[in-house]
């Protein structure tokens, strides 16, 4: 997506004895600025030699080590997710792949090549129970390793409402057998088929709904079509109004949007100011492995890099006047990406020993079921690639098979990498339809990525220093809240 332009230069130096990564960049005044990937710092090179800070910094810290990437046996993967309790987090059920829309954008359309497409499959109670029981069964281990931690179980689709029925029972069940757990609901919905008895059901239950809605109607209906084509936006937005006219003060239902070239940014933010609506997350279509973004002309670009620049000039400017708040259509489509970023530094020098570069979990921390009730690492990765199933419970060795070739084709590259402190990046982004897959291309786009998301961070903090202290810290924990429970 567009981009505000800054020039970097990739460093890889023995300063001090100690081997260094880091990133030279600069802000919009010109300011010089160090990223350090081994410790995630930023250093000012105006107030002081960047390397004479960074060579400071490694001195007392030490410098960048080589993480060792080793072989990993079904016995180190049991011990991970069973030993050390790391597994059985989170619980999503498909509970159809049937679909009642045929978005334009869907990762199971014909632009993206590696993704199953539509099919009819429903799951029944027999395979809603089996993976339930498993799962609890399991859950109670890791939950003795994190005494904290709690259960989401996720219903997904296709569009889950399709089988609202066996939602309900897989509720019920739960609620009958495993209250002790206190579980976490959550849901992703296209809204076109919310009734009352379902919005009240989902209520009394405290789930999380995620009701997906690209803003105005003009842009909604360009991409979210029913199957017959025609367009969904009256009906979705009047059931999301109804939805909190019934339950004003139900905090838990949201709005996810997905934008493209062609997206007025501005229009939505009009749209989502004028209806009260704050949402969760604001997604580009994703370009990976897909043709999509070859219908867009050159000029498309830049009328959307004029508007999306407009929208950031804006958000400087609430800065600079320090009238920005969290509800801001602004700082939800701005500020999230910069604190998630903040936040990754940190969470990543917790990574596990399994997988040692990238954003990745592990196989099973998460268990996506299929109607089938084969297991999957999750909803976004392509589903040939099954780790166990409802009946017979994880396969190990599917799991270290798989933890293997990724760490052999993708982690191996990582090494040398200068901003994989800052990488998300996992299975989802590296599959094929037949094997994990090295993309350089892409790689290369994610740390020019990373570098204008550094530069736009020291552009926010050149303008408040203090902007991300405590309304970040207060949005964030409300996010986490609010949170689907997904990585």
């Amino acid at each position: 997506m567009a981009k505000y332009h800054h020039t970097w230069v990739f460093q890889k130096k023995v300063i001090g004895g100690e081997f260094v990564k880091f990133v030279e960049f600069k802000s919009e005044n010109g300011n010089e600025y160090l990223f350090d990937n081994n410790s995630g710092q930023i250093f000012n090179k105006n107030h002081k030699d960047g390397e004479l800070l960074l060579q400071e910094y490694t001195r007392k810290f030490g410098g960048e080590t080589e993480s060792k990437i080793e072989v990993v046996s079904e016995e180190d993967v049991d011990d991970f997710l069973y030993g050390k309790g790391n597994g059985f987090h989170q619980l999503i059920l498909e509970v159809t792949s049937q679909c009642n829309f045929r978005c334009k954008y869907c990762c199971y359309s014909d632009h993206y090549e590696y993704t199953h497409g539509y099919t009819n499959e429903v799951m029944d109670e027999n395979t809603a129970r089996a993976a339930i029981d498993l799962f609890f069964n399991n859950f109670e281990n890791a939950q003795k390793s994190n005494p904290l931690q709690d259960p989401y179980i996720g219903f997904y689709g296709g569009e889950p409402l399709l089988n609202r029925e066996l939602i309900r029972y897989a509720v019920n069940y739960i609620e009958e057998k495993y209250s002790k757990f206190h579980p976490k609901y959550n849901m992703t919905t296209n809204g076109y088929l919310l009734t009352k008895e379902d919005m009240d059901f989902l209520v009394k239950h405290d789930f999380a709904v995620l009701v997906s809605l690209d803003g105005h109607k003009e842009n909604h209906d360009r991409n979210r079509v029913c199957v017959n084509g025609e367009p969904s936006f009256d009906v979705v937005f009047e059931n999301f109004r109804k939805f909190r006219q019934a339950y004003p003060s139900y905090k838990k239902i949201t709005v996810s949007f997905c934008y493209d070239i062609r997206t007025d940014l501005l229009k939505v933010k009009e749209f989502f100011e004028e209806n009260d609506i704050n949402f969760f997350r604001a997604s580009p279509i994703e370009s990976a492995n897909t043709d999509y973004y070859q219908q867009f002309t050159t000029e498309e670009f830049q009328i959307f890099d004029k508007k999306y620049n407009l929208l950031k000039e804006e958000f400087y400017q609430h800065i600079r006047e320090k009238t920005l708040t969290q509800d801001m259509f602004v700082y939800n489509f701005f500020c999230v990406g910069y604190l998630e970023m903040n936040y990754h530094c940190m969470i990543g020098d917790k990574k596990n020993t399994l997988i040692p570069y990238t954003g990745t979990c592990i196989p099973g921390q998460k268990i996506y079921v299929r109607p089938d009730g084969s297991f999957h690492i999750c909803e976004r990765v392509n589903p040939k690639f099954s780790i166990g199933d409802v009946f017979n419970g994880l396969n190990s060795r599917k799991i270290a098979e798989l933890i293997n070739r990724y760490n052999e084709v993708i982690c191996r590259k990582c090494v040398d990498c200068t901003t994989g402190k800052l990488c998300t990046h996992c299975f989802a982004k590296f599959f094929n339809d037949q094997d994990v897959a090295f993309n350089e291309g892409f790689c290369n786009a994610t740390r020019k990525n990373h570098c204008e998301s550094l530069a736009g961070l020291v552009n926010c903090l050149e303008l408040d220093s203090r902007m991300f202290d405590e309304i970040t810290v207060q949005y964030y924990n409300r996010l986490m809240d609010k949170a689907l429970g997904g990585c």
